[in-house]
């Protein structure tokens, strides 16, 4: 996939060809294109594939008159006329930290770097869901930014995991706020402007997610407000893009975006999964009913592994191996479109999906960080976790780390701040690398995220939203059509109402208790996939060679007892660590192809240069 890197001596030096080289040692070996500008103290990078990149992706554009500013582009941004990078190009350089507003014009999937060669001053600027994820990197004199985690990993003396990460992550599934596995390492937020200059680093959010409804508006007028605002999104990028495809399931959130599409039926769509289980069947249903040209594809589950390494790179080892399940299709999407439609944000922020009944009843944050802690980890797993750790990392510091994260902002309606914090940490920070994913072979747009989609829903009441029932007005309005089918979660068509809706959800949960008391799973032929399963077969044994190997337990991210006890637990008694066992060893690829394969050596201080280096 295309990126960029850019780094600047925060002494003023020149920088260090050899520091540079090393940085983009990687990337040259797997990229067709590299534009490089090395001016003074600063350097600029971008590199992109000869086909499935967007037209001014991963390169180093010369935007001003003068030729001074030059920008490392990654994304696409659209207005009602399409395409709208060009204009977003020459915004860029006059986009500052003390003057961000600008970029609140830019409505899309995209990350900016940028050097003024006169002032030898960078600026990162970020779209506001941070599509794109954007690593920085500080040592006591040097600064470097890339999209490419790995890029960073060379300058860095002696890179190591961080084990506070790892204690979060393998406790809640996710990270939080800024912390990445690298330890020194930190991921930008959306929506951040940070310039570098002589005068040192600066940065502003120039957007924040927050939910503040207008009392005014009428649950009428915001149903047709949405759903305008969604179709006249969804056409922008169809205007702006040719070869569209769509990953199409039996849920609420790609069938909305497909019925929003002018032309349906010139868009291809694929629903993976068995032909038994709901997504595939709803589907396919679904397709035809709207003209689109369908395939339903099951799981190559032998096909995985050989993924594994390029997808952890990709997503910097934020995201376990149990729920890459799109990996074996994205050679097929990439044949054929270049961009795909993904419903990234739907159910959690139209559909309600964060809202437990519970929740909205809570009287503070603090009640809200122990509840959604309490959602996220596993108590049973709490102690196989604790053997993991080899320097004794408890629960209670992991927990700690994600109550203060979700009460950094007690201003407003507690429920509003946790419903505004999940979206963004967990949109950013765990559910967008499903996008990276994609990225690998085709480009990725996300409808839920157009910015005059958003600005409509963040005034609209959070009550309205849950259990989708505002979701399903929206269906409504948008295509009859489409919300005529059943939907994978109730098997009923969304369109018989909220009642039918609610009925349905209760009466599958009346036979799923029933069943588990005769020790039985309901609807067991209507399962998606079933990677606990996978890891006791198919994936067993390169899971085994991932985490059981030399190189593994030489590096003591994990205890060896604890492993051993984890996957004994998992393949000989049957309990379910898929989640636990696939973070674990996509930290262990990140560790082995990022440190292991890297070039790292401290920053060298001669073969300086202060010229354009060509490709």
């Amino acid at each position: 996939m295309s990126g960029w890197l850019v780094l600047r001596n925060l002494d003023g030096a020149p920088v260090d060809l050899e520091v540079w080289r090393a940085a983009l040692s990687r990337i040259r070996e797997r990229h067709d294109s590299l534009d490089q500008v090395c001016n003074g103290a600063c350097a600029l990078g971008a590199w992109r594939r000869q086909s499935g990149e967007f037209s001014a992706s991963g390169r180093v554009h010369s935007v001003s008159p003068d030729k001074n500013a030059r920008v490392a582009w990654i994304g696409q941004c659209v207005d009602d006329g399409g395409d709208a990078t060009d204009e977003a190009l020459r915004l860029t350089p006059s986009i500052s930290a003390d003057a961000a507003s600008k970029a609140l014009a830019l409505n899309g999937a995209f990350a900016a770097a940028c050097l003024d060669e006169r002032q030898e001053r960078i600026t990162i600027v970020s779209s506001r869901f941070a599509h794109y994820p954007v690593y920085v990197y500080r040592s006591r004199d040097l600064w470097a930014a890339s999209t490419a985690i790995e890029c960073l990993i060379p300058l860095i003396g002696s890179p190591r995991i961080d084990p506070a990460a790892v204690n979060l992550i393998l406790r809640s599934g996710e990270l939080v706020d800024r912390m990445t596995l690298v330890e020194g390492v930190e991921a930008l937020p959306g929506a951040i402007v940070l310039q570098v200059d002589e005068d040192g680093v600066r940065e502003e959010i120039y957007w924040r997610y927050r939910t503040e409804h207008d009392a005014a508006i009428s649950r009428r007028t915001a149903v047709n407000e949405l759903a305008d605002a969604f179709v006249k999104g969804v056409r922008r990028i169809e205007k702006a893009t040719e070869r569209k495809v769509i990953p199409l399931s039996g849920g609420l959130d790609s069938r909305l975006i497909l019925a929003s599409c002018e032309r349906p039926e010139e868009i291809p769509s694929f629903t993976f999964g068995p032909d038994s289980c709901r997504d595939a069947r709803f589907a396919a249903r679904l397709a035809e009913r709207l003209g689109s040209p369908h395939s339903g594809l099951d799981f190559p589950v032998d096909a995985y592994p050989d993924l594994w390494d390029d997808a952890v790179m990709a997503s910097a080892g934020c995201f376990g191996l149990r729920d890459m399940f799109i990996l074996p299709f994205v050679d097929l999407l990439a044949e054929r479109g270049d961009v795909a439609l993904n419903g990234l944000l739907g159910g959690g922020a139209l559909g309600g999906e964060y809202q437990q009944k519970s929740w909205r009843q809570a009287p503070n944050l603090e009640t809200l960080a122990t509840a959604t802690w309490s959602w996220r980890s596993r108590s049973n797993e709490r102690e196989l976790i604790d053997a993991l750790m080899p320097d004794g990392r408890s629960s209670l510091e992991a927990e700690a780390m994600w109550r203060n994260s979700v009460t950094a902002d007690r201003s407003g309606r507690p429920m509003e701040r946790l419903n505004d914090w999940i979206v963004i940490s967990r949109n950013s920070r765990y559910v967008n690398h499903g996008s990276s994913f994609l990225r690998l072979r085709l480009e990725s747009h996300s409808p839920f995220l157009d910015s005059d989609f958003v600005d409509v829903l963040l005034k609209t009441p959070l009550e309205w939203r849950y259990l989708h029932r505002l979701y399903i007005d929206v269906l409504k309005r948008v295509s009859w059509s489409a919300a005529s089918v059943p939907w994978d979660r109730t098997c009923v068509p969304p369109a018989w109402g909220n009642a039918a809706v609610l009925g349905a959800l209760g009466v599958q949960k009346i036979i799923r208790l029933a069943m588990s008391r005769l020790g039985k799973q309901a609807f067991s032929g209507a399962l998606y996939a079933d990677p606990a399963i996978w890891i006791r077969d198919e994936w067993k044994a390169p899971l085994h060679s991932i985490l059981f190997s030399d190189e593994s337990r030489h590096a003591g991210v994990f205890n060896p007892e604890g492993v051993e006890a984890i996957w004994r637990d998992h393949m000989d008694r049957g309990a379910d660590h898929s989640r636990t066992l696939g973070i674990m060893a996509a930290i262990e690829i990140l560790r082995k192809n990022a440190f292991d394969a890297s070039t790292s050596r401290p920053r060298a201080e001669t073969d300086a240069i202060s010229s354009t280096v060509g490709s």
